[in-house]
C-alpha cells in the first residue's frame, strides 16, 4: 500500500489567525518527523483541496526540508500555486453521470473512448452507491 500522508484540515470558512498557524505549522513538522520512518508514505500533503491555505509556497518548502526523501504536494486536489512535486485534481462523480450516460451523443463525432469513459464512470457510480447503500441498511 502506498500512501499519500495529508495534514489534518483547517476550517475553510475562515482565514487561519496567526495562533492557527503557528498551531498548524509545529504540527506539521511533529506528524512528518513521526511518521517519516514507515516506508508506505510516499508523500505529504500540505493542504486537501485549499481549506485553511496559506503561505502555500513557505509551507511547501518546509515540508521538503522536513522530509527532502518524499514527495511533497501543496494542496490535494486544488493545485494553485506552481510548487511542489505533483498535481492531482479531485473529481466527484454524482448523479449527474447518470444523467450524461441517458443522454450520452452516440454520433460518428463521439469517440468510442468517450462512450466508454462515461459507461466506466456511470458504473463506478452505480457500484458504489449499491455498495454504500448496502453498509447504511446494516
Amino acid at each position: 500500500m502506498l500512501v499519500w500522508q495529508d495534514m489534518p484540515s483547517m476550517r475553510c470558512d475562515a482565514q487561519p489567525s496567526p495562533e492557527d498557524k503557528q498551531q498548524f505549522e509545529e504540527e506539521m513538522v511533529r506528524m512528518i518527523e513521526n511518521h517519516k520512518s514507515f516506508p508506505c508514505i510516499v508523500q505529504w500533503v500540505v493542504f486537501n483541496e485549499g481549506w485553511g491555505q496559506y503561505e502555500t509556497e513557505r509551507l511547501t518548502e518546509l515540508a521538503k526540508q522536513t522530509d527532502p526523501s518524499r514527495l511533497v504536494c501543496c494542496a490535494s486536489g486544488s493545485q494553485d500555486k506552481p510548487v511542489g512535486d505533483i498535481i492531482d485534481m479531485h473529481v466527484y462523480l454524482g448523479p449527474v453521470v447518470l444523467l450524461l450516460w441517458e443522454q450520452q451523443d452516440c454520433s460518428a463525432d463521439a469517440s468510442a473512448s468517450d462512450h466508454s469513459l462515461l459507461r466506466s464512470a456511470a458504473e463506478a457510480y452505480l457500484a458504489w452507491t449499491d455498495i454504500a447503500t448496502s453498509h447504511a441498511a446494516q
